[in-house]
């Protein structure tokens, strides 16, 4: 198994603990581990207690909102695809608006400032290459991206997600910029790298008309507007910055679906005012063992502590 893959903190941990296991398919991640005389199995964090009914409410956007409000999270104003004209007056409302599948993950063919018809459109379309559901449009909140991790019903970590950045030379444009940065060593393709590659589609999407700009010397440049570690952001630890209403209100989610680990993204500002985004059924591990600046937290102790508990 590959470097800061979450099977991989999972698997030596048990063989750390000297319990059996067994890694049975390395491209879904399944393995199984003995205890009390019983084989149980394992989709990276993904256990036999998570429930189907949990996992695919998970994987609506949509329905997940209407537990984070249930269990108290704020909830941006949000409404799924019917036609042109009634996503323009949502727009006209709200303003720049998200656009985003309901049944994805990973950041994948989500759109940001999405303000004109055209705009839309190219959203749309951007959607329907994950999705074949309607798709969800979302009021734009302001703050940092910030996932909360919860395992065994209790709050244990949480990092900000950095958007994708690079810094400007005077001579390239940002689209080459991030050429030149995609080329680093440090940055791969898949989930498997310490680093995801910058999504160049992502980056036109957000910046538009600006990715053609040569930014100033040592100017930096956010060049997406989804955070997401899978299309090129990096993690810093932030769980010391968590308040306790809202690391209750995530337990509090996660037992409402009786999820064994979630984790939870908000959008967050420097006043701890937040929004609820989504639900994630499977989270990463690596960026709580690997932020890029913070505490490092080896949620995987907790994790291993559940299964065997």
């Amino acid at each position: 198994m590959a470097v800061l893959n979450t099977s991989t903190y999972i698997y030596n941990e048990l063989k750390r603990r000297k319990v059996k296991v067994e890694l049975l398919d390395d491209a879904t991640a399944l393995m199984r581990y003995r205890h009390q005389g019983e084989w149980h199995y394992l989709m990276g964090c993904l256990s036999e207690g998570a429930s189907l009914v949990a996992a695919r409410v998970c994987r609506d956007k949509k329905l997940s909102e209407r537990f984070a409000s249930q269990a108290g999270l704020s909830v941006p104003a949000s409404q799924l695809y019917e036609s042109e004209e009634a996503a323009m007056g949502f727009i006209a409302e709200y303003g720049p608006i998200v656009v985003k599948p309901t049944d994805a993950a990973h950041g994948h063919g989500v759109s940001t400032n999405v303000r004109t018809k055209t705009d839309l459109k190219k959203a749309l379309n951007a959607v329907k290459k994950y999705s074949t559901k309607p798709a969800m449009l979302q009021q734009t909140v302001e703050g940092e991206d910030v996932r909360l991790l919860v395992i065994g019903g209790r709050f244990v970590a949480a990092v900000r997600r950095v958007p994708p950045t690079v810094v400007g030379d005077g001579k390239h444009t940002v689209a080459e910029l991030i050429e030149r940065e995609n080329q680093q060593p440090f940055r791969t393709r898949g989930k498997r790298g310490k680093l995801a590659v910058i999504s160049l589609s992502a980056a036109h999407s957000f910046l538009k008309r600006h990715i053609g700009r040569v930014p100033a010397e040592g100017e930096s440049v956010v060049v997406s507007g989804v955070s997401n570690t899978s299309l090129g952001g990096h993690a810093e630890d932030a769980t010391d910055e968590i308040r306790a209403p809202l690391r209750r209100r995530a337990e509090k989610l996660a037992k409402l679906l009786h999820l064994p680990v979630c984790g939870i993204d908000i959008m967050m500002d420097a006043e701890g005012n937040y929004n609820f985004l989504e639900i994630n059924a499977q989270p990463g591990f690596g960026p709580h063992h690997h932020p890029r600046a913070g505490r490092r937290r080896r949620v995987v102790e907790p994790f291993v502590d559940m299964l065997l508990t």
